[in-house]
């Protein structure tokens, strides 16, 4: 299979693809998220601290307001769980209006400042639990949505080779390196997640130490140069200024 084959991958895909030094399907399957925004576990909003990152199940207490703030076009919406108030915030994007009515709920995945109350700026939205969705690197013009769909494609109609015997999964607990793969790009639960990045990091520090190890044996194998140092002292001492001392 070649990424061109790919179904939904075309001429201008396969160029964006390369600028993230994807080339091949392999290289789609290894081409790991940067990180996740996880939906599956919720915080109170009285329970929010200054900086963390979090997902909140709200509901929308009324329409949204737009206002300018230092030259900014600002949307704002206030919401609510059973234990407090919050607002969301949006910077320039003013479709945002439009999107949100009182009365309805939402998961809500963002970054929290406590500065001026509780105030998530450009949060993510759901509008259902989505579970842990992975955040890749991209470039402009290629959506996550493109990239997430080109590595199902792949995982739909490919094998990963798995390379490390069963008795080495078995003694290191480790899963499959398929299930590992499609545990790292579309985990249905937080142990999922954790027990595939811990089979993909074993392989990660596996590889490396064998290929140090192999530069090491070839090193061994190897004649070193060979120096002749008869003379070598006089000569040196022959070079260095005498000084006689009074």
């Amino acid at each position: 299979m070649q990424l061109s084959d790919i179904k939904g991958i075309g001429p201008k895909r396969l160029k964006l693809f390369s600028e993230l030094h994807i080339e091949s399907p392999e290289d789609l399957l290894r081409f790991y998220p940067r990180e996740y925004l996880d939906y599956s576990h919720t915080t109170d909003i009285r329970s929010l601290s200054e900086g963390e990152r979090a997902t909140l199940h709200v509901t929308v207490l009324a329409d949204p307001t737009v206002f300018y703030y230092k030259g900014k076009y600002m949307v704002s919406v206030r919401v609510a769980d059973s234990t407090d108030k919050a607002t969301l915030r949006w910077m320039n994007q003013p479709y945002r209006a439009n999107q949100f009515h009182a009365g309805e709920e939402l998961f809500v995945n963002g970054i929290v400042s406590k500065k001026k109350g509780t105030v998530l700026y450009n949060p993510q939205i759901n509008r259902e639990n989505a579970g842990i969705i992975p955040i890749y690197p991209s470039a402009k013009g290629l959506t996550q949505t493109a990239i997430r769909d080109a590595i199902g494609e792949v995982l739909e109609h490919s094998e990963p080779n798995e390379l490390l015997p069963t008795d080495w999964l078995m003694r290191y607990d480790l899963i499959g390196i398929r299930e590992a793969i499609e545990g790292v790009h579309f985990p249905k639960s937080t142990d999922m997640l954790n027990r595939s990045k811990k089979r993909l990091s074993f392989d990660e520090a596996f590889f490396y130490f064998t290929a140090m190890r192999s530069v090491r044996d070839d090193r061994k194998r190897q004649n070193g140069f060979a120096f002749h140092t008869e003379g070598a002292m006089h000569t040196f001492l022959a070079s260095v200024p005498f000084q006689p001392t009074e």
